[in-house]
């Protein structure tokens, strides 16, 4: 595999380059789905692989300025090999114990958090952060913040689709998939859509976690 240019891609990405962040994603994916097969072994079926390798892209879409490379190709390229695999061993983590914490039974008046999802197979469920006493003081000011937050989201995006994807999927928990047939396109232009817009907002939507 060739990592020749990864040094300028990066730092065009960084800068907001669409067309750099596709050609970072076609440099990088077979690395990412090689690292994924490795990390959950030949039981795994290929989905789950996939799930991982695109969690994975999406933390480094949302993270990619937290990179720091070396001078040219020769010293970025094992820095990002080893930032994407301590990445990816981040997303399984995070994968594992939200399968822990799905099969214990969550005490009475909470909701999961999961402003930024990273994995397109949850069902659907309420991505709000719990809230215990809703009459509390703190508990209206977080509710007010997150508002704010969500609107300030909202508002960067023009296109009423985008607008709904936001919606529905980060906010609202609803997959890819659920999207995909709802606005009557393909699960690969949803998928397109969500990296534009991570890379576009990704660190506004981390601020909702």
């Amino acid at each position: 595999m060739s990592w020749d240019g990864i040094h300028h891609l990066i730092a065009r990405a960084k800068a907001g380059d669409d067309d750099a962040w596709a050609s970072l994603h076609e440099m990088v994916r077979p690395y990412l789905l090689n690292l994924g097969q490795r990390l959950l072994g030949p039981a795994w079926p290929h989905e789950s692989v996939s799930d991982l390798t695109q969690g994975t892209w999406e933390r480094v879409l949302t993270g990619i300025h937290g990179f720091r490379g070396g001078e040219d190709d020769i010293q970025t390229a094992p820095l990002f090999r080893a930032w994407l695999r301590q990445t990816m061993k981040r997303v399984d983590a995070n994968r594992q114990r939200g399968e822990r914490t799905q099969r214990r039974q969550a005490p009475p008046g909470t909701v999961s958090l999961s402003a930024l999802r990273h994995d397109d197979s949850t069902d659907g469920q309420p991505a709000f952060e719990p809230i215990a006493d809703a009459s509390s003081v703190s508990a209206h000011l977080r509710r007010e913040e997150q508002r704010a937050l969500i609107q300030r989201v909202l508002d960067q995006l023009d296109d009423p689709q985008d607008r709904e994807l936001v919606q529905w999927h980060f906010f609202q928990g609803r997959s890819v998939q659920e999207i995909a047939k709802e606005q009557r396109v393909s699960v690969s232009t949803i998928r397109k859509r969500r990296q534009l817009i991570l890379a576009r907002l990704g660190r506004d939507l981390k601020d909702l976690q």
